[in-house]
């Protein structure tokens, strides 16, 4: 794509016109091709400098560990997974929206962290499901702020003790 548009300001700058038109509308092909590819989904997103590694005993961002049994006030929101299908449209969302924040020491500390499949997903379920053994409290909220459990909607109350029962949640 660079080529084509480099291409065309030199046949430009030469008074090649046709030349220049042929590298522009080749440019401008690329782009869209590859528009289409990511499904509209071209914008940039940093999310953290820092890598964030949440296991049963410790929730590690960066070079900084916090042992669960000394955080307090946990709260996940999860957004998504990279590749979901999105539920308000026909677009997949990208799985860099989800924040984890919590109290350790006195000091809040909030971080970012992106999920990047199903599979990552389901990880983190299975540390969710430890912290809620370990009798850990634990908020889970979903991309539209309604409380979760395991990634899973529950309405009612009959629904939340029948799910822990079935997954062995005190």
């Amino acid at each position: 794509m660079a080529v084509c548009i480099i291409g065309c300001i030199a046949f430009a700058a030469v008074k090649m016109y046709q030349y220049a038109t042929v590298s522009f509308v080749l440019a401008m092909v690329t782009i869209l091709i590859l528009v289409f590819m990511k499904k509209g989904n071209i914008q940039a997103y940093m999310i953290s400098d820092l890598p964030l590694v949440m296991t049963p005993d410790t929730i590690v961002a960066g070079n900084r560990s916090f042992r669960i049994n000394e955080i307090t006030g946990l709260k996940l929101t999860i957004h998504s997974y990279k590749g979901m299908n999105n539920p308000g449209g026909t677009t997949y969302l990208s799985g860099i929206n989800n924040t984890v924040e919590f109290t350790c020491n006195g000091v809040t500390e909030y971080h970012w962290f992106y999920l990047k499949s199903k599979e990552h997903a389901t990880e983190l379920c299975a540390v969710l499901r430890e912290y809620y053994r370990k009798k850990i409290p634990v908020t889970e909220k979903d991309m539209n702020g309604r409380r979760t459990w395991l990634m899973q909607p529950l309405k009612t109350m009959e629904e939340v003790e029948a799910f822990k029962k079935r997954h062995q949640i005190p």
